[in-house]
């Protein structure tokens, strides 16, 4: 039986990899976007740690290894395969619209285990290119192949195991969600609130046990902490050969890690195969019908903002591509919240310029992307898009506005309210700005294939145009607004003429509004001049 299902599980794992493979390459601009992905990775990530890496090779090929910080390596290996397979247990598809046919023509535990080899491959390409960089260095500081072909022994084991036991635990934590029947919203509430107490959790612990000169992989800066030993003495057993001190402890975790594999992939095939037998689509009812305020009721561009409020609103996963900036937000926001006087200082520009990639990324990364059904009749029935794309801007402006009214109201809080009035005030032409610009960001490569991602079968942005946006409009968005409040706190100190301030807000401000104009009005007209053949 579970010979039938390996080879029933490899043909789809084939098929679906093959599948990947063919949309990864299906245009120039994916093609690029995974070369610079493999450049960063594979190159830069590795070129940057050289001396760390070069002096860890020289301490293991010298007899003197550094066991704290070959310890937190191995965590850190171990904590990014807790990761990768929890995010793609909790991501995975849902075979899409031929689930019912796949279900129906395999064993469902064939089924699980081809998508679970599948996704555990394409999930290694984000991890092992920077893994092979790192050891390629430490072999190029020890001198010798055998102390990276030991090291990535130890490390790709450790780093399989975690792997596992994250898909295990994020299978059972979604099969938890399908079982608890909760709603949309009330699944991100929780995982938000587990996600912050998670960070916080780690932080707290880091910064008990580690002392102040720290350092990733420096040699010596990272001591032989006791919550860290069992790791320290797996990467010391795995080092043996080449003269680390070898530690019974060591050979026990080892023999666990190896175990753990047969444990977890028995774990992981159950626990899918039970959520694969089961309708995880949550009914929330129908929603009730709500008016469109008044404020958006005036113009049509408000009234289209307004049904991407709802929509979002009904169903949140749709804004699932948002999620990277929700994960790189929680660690400044930790350290605001601990440092309440760091946050009533420079919270409103922190709040305004995330508030202006927030307006960017919700609804204009992809502009008419979601409405590909619809596009034919929208492009031959309307003589301009331009209400459409207003429509993306608004809605994104008034989540973007949300963030500039909580500045707004801490403002008077801080030790220069005049500055952080201003400065929470001047959200109304960053923010708009933002989505404008963000629109042509958008435009310049739409995306109209559907493919699920986050479990949300739709036309999802690009992942080069999202992570461009969120890294360069962040630091143009919330440097400039940051920027701005600087110059008015200055002013206001008496150290910066009024004059000059008042030069720098209007250039800054013009030059945010001349942006999301030109954002807008290339989207404008790349999508009216697009034909029923580029759709």
């Amino acid at each position: 039986m579970w010979r039938t299902d390996l080879r029933r599980a490899r043909t789809a794992a084939v098929a679906e990899l093959r599948a990947s493979w063919r949309r990864l390459t299906g245009s120039w601009r994916r093609v690029a976007g995974l070369g610079v992905s493999l450049l960063m990775f594979g190159v830069a990530f590795p070129v940057s740690l050289f001396g760390p890496a070069t002096g860890l090779g020289r301490a293991l090929a010298a007899g003197a290894p550094p066991l704290g910080s070959l310890g937190m390596l191995t965590g850190t290996v171990a904590v990014a395969g807790l990761y990768l397979g929890g995010a793609s247990a909790l991501n995975q598809n849902r075979i899409g619209e031929i689930g019912a046919l796949v279900r129906t023509s395999m064993p469902p535990r064939a089924v699980t285990l081809g998508r679970l080899w599948s996704e555990l491959v394409q999930t290694a390409i984000l991890i092992v290119p920077p893994l092979v960089g790192g050891l390629v260095l430490v072999g190029y500081g020890a001198r010798d192949p055998v102390v990276p072909l030991l090291l990535g022994v130890g490390l790709f084991a450790m780093l399989l195991t975690a792997t596992l036991a994250g898909r295990a635990g994020g299978a059972t934590l979604r099969y938890v969600g399908v079982l608890s029947r909760l709603g949309a919203w009330a699944k991100l509430l929780l995982f938000a609130v587990v996600m912050v107490l998670i960070f916080a959790g780690t932080q707290m612990v880091l910064q008990s046990i580690l002392p102040d000169d720290a350092s990733f992989l420096g040699g010596f800066g990272v001591p032989p902490f006791l919550p860290g030993r069992p790791l320290q003495a797996y990467a010391a057993a795995v080092l043996a050969p080449v003269g680390t001190p070898f530690r019974p402890l060591g050979a026990v975790v080892a023999v666990s890690v190896l175990l753990a594999v047969p444990v977890g992939l028995a774990a992981t095939t159950r626990v899918e195969t039970a959520l694969l037998l089961r309708d995880d689509d949550v009914d929330s009812g129908e929603s009730a019908t709500r008016a469109v305020p008044d404020p958006l009721a005036r113009w049509r561009a408000g009234r289209l903002g307004w049904r991407h409020l709802i929509g979002t609103v009904r169903d949140p996963k749709t804004l699932a591509h948002v999620f990277p900036v929700f994960m790189g937000l929680i660690p400044g926001s930790f350290f605001l919240i601990v440092e309440p006087d760091v946050f009533l200082t420079v919270g409103p520009p922190l709040l305004v310029g995330a508030g202006a990639v927030l307006a960017g990324s919700t609804y204009c990364l992809n502009p008419l992307g979601d409405d590909r059904d619809q596009l034919p009749l929208v492009l031959t029935s309307v003589k301009s898009t331009a209400s459409l794309l207003r429509g993306r801007v608004v809605a994104g402006s008034v989540l973007g506005l949300g963030l500039a009214a909580v500045a707004l109201a801490v403002a008077p809080l801080g030790p220069e309210p005049i500055g952080a009035i201003a400065v929470a005030a001047s959200a109304l032409v960053t923010v708009p700005a933002a989505a404008g610009l963000a629109l042509g960001i958008g435009a310049f490569s739409p995306q109209f294939e559907r493919h699920e991602y986050m479990n949300v079968e739709r036309a999802h942005p690009s992942q080069l145009v999202l992570m461009g946006f969120m890294f360069g409009g962040g630091l143009f968005f919330g440097g400039g607004t940051f920027g701005l409040w600087l110059a008015l706190t200055i002013a206001l100190d008496g150290e910066l003429a009024p004059v000059l301030a008042a030069i720098v807000w209007l250039v800054g401000l013009a030059i945010y509004a001349v942006a999301g104009l030109l954002g807008y009005g290339y989207a404008v007209s790349r999508f009216d001049s697009m034909t029923l053949d580029g759709v």
